[in-house]
């Protein structure tokens, strides 16, 4: 899943997605998005490998890498900084007094732009060939997508952190969060924290 969001977020691999995606189609298939997800990351590897054979330069280090996978050995970390923001995991934040493991990420659900809030489980980076390096945030999700499990009104926003979603899609970029703090929220119970 890691590798996954490396391909699927790296704007160099967008247009081989797009090609596949083209290929899908011709299939007729029902659930494309679901089938690319399953079968780009090996179909990049034999297409980037191909190219790479004739040696066009299409085929450049950054792209065969990535096209190939990452080493067998991941490091992990507690904390990164990212565009001058220190993030730290759950796990370090709750032996700490600051917070820093709170994420918000702006996606799609359902076909609707929704905020993902959530917190931050570990940091991972990726090696690849030729040096090339990825960091990863793994994150767990809030259920927003509800009013049973978020609410709004005009000064704040609440959030019930007992329930979970997207539980096989927790990799992102460091790029593509921003930092939140969470508080204890009165009005709702224990369950609920208001996000900031």
């Amino acid at each position: 899943m890691a590798h996954w969001c490396v391909l699927y977020n790296s704007p160099e691999v967008d247009p081989y997605r797009e090609i596949h995606k083209t290929l899908l189609e011709g299939d007729n298939t029902i659930d494309i998005a679901k089938r690319q997800r399953k079968e780009f990351p090996q179909w990049f590897k034999g297409h980037m490998n191909e190219l790479w054979n004739q040696g066009s330069p299409e085929a450049t280090d950054e792209l065969w890498s990535l096209a190939n996978g990452p080493d067998a050995l991941i490091d992990t970390y507690s904390g990164c900084i990212s565009n001058g923001v220190q993030f730290h995991t759950i796990e370090h934040d709750n032996r700490h007094t600051s917070q820093n493991s709170g994420v918000l990420m702006v996606g799609e659900h359902e076909q609707q732009t929704i905020d993902f809030y959530g917190f931050l489980t570990k940091v991972w980076e990726l090696s690849y060939l030729f040096n090339h390096r990825v960091v990863l945030f793994q994150c767990e999700w809030y259920n927003t997508g509800s009013s049973r499990t978020m609410r709004v009104d005009a000064h704040c926003k609440s959030i019930d952190t007992s329930t979970r979603w997207y539980k096989d899609d927790s990799f992102v970029l460091p790029s593509q969060v921003q930092q939140v703090f969470y508080i204890k929220d009165t009005k709702f119970g224990e369950n609920w924290k208001v996000v900031e």
